[in-house]
This record gives structure tokens, sequence and C-alpha cells, in this order.
């Protein structure tokens, strides 16, 4: 049975809000943490469904923490789909590189994120 916990990493405090009321009208219950240090031990404690991260954090980034959690073997196919305003062009191709699930260009696109945790979570 999946979990129904998506931790959410991202260092504002708005984006952590509007994400934790979606995902709780999805079903779930977001877990949030601010940069990818504070996430990972969360991963233990909540063994998620899916992560959803930010790229450009304090501390620990998208990308560095996206790197680490495949490293770990139970979390190496935990799904993680990661936002950024970077542009897509120059973001997608290093969180293909990074095995992410999928990347969305901030400001969210709720209708395509939905799109994105349904197929996730329904595999």
């Amino acid at each position: 049975m999946k979990s129904k916990y998506i931790v959410v990493v991202d260092d504002a405090k708005d984006n952590q809000l509007i994400l934790k009321v979606f995902l709780s009208k999805l079903g779930y219950e977001a877990v949030v943490a601010k940069n990818g240090s504070e996430a990972l031990p969360l991963l233990t404690t909540f063994k998620p469904s899916l992560v959803i991260s930010d790229i450009m954090m304090p501390n620990m980034g998208g990308f560095e923490f996206l790197e680490k959690l495949k490293k770990l073997p139970q979390f190496s196919n935990l799904p993680v789909i990661l936002m950024s305003s970077t542009k897509e062009a120059v973001a997608k191709p290093i969180a293909k590189d990074l095995s992410a699930y999928a990347f969305l260009e901030k400001p969210i696109n709720f209708i395509k994120l939905k799109s994105l945790i349904t197929s996730v979570l329904a595999a």
C-alpha cells in the first residue's frame, strides 16, 4: 500500500503552505522541509510515496538532495518531482540525469502537478 505522505522540500514558506493545502485536497499529508538536509531524515520517519522538491535552496539544494537520495538503497526508487523557476531547458536535463521523475517550472501549474502525482502514485 502506498504511503499517504508526500515530502515537500522548499525554503519558501508560501510554497510550503500552498502545496500542503493542495496535497491535502488530494488526500495526502504533506511533510515539509526547508532544504535537502532537513528532508533526508524525514524520509526514514514518514516513508513517503513521493517527494516534491524545489531546486534552489540554502544548505542543500534539490539537485544535491536528489543525488544523495538516489545513493541510499532504501530510497533509490522513490519518485521525485523537481521544481524551479530556473528555465526548463537548463534544469530539465540535469533533473533527468539525476533520475528525477519529472521537472516542473515555477510558477507551479497545479493541473500538471496533479496529473504527475496521479500518474506516479497509480503505478
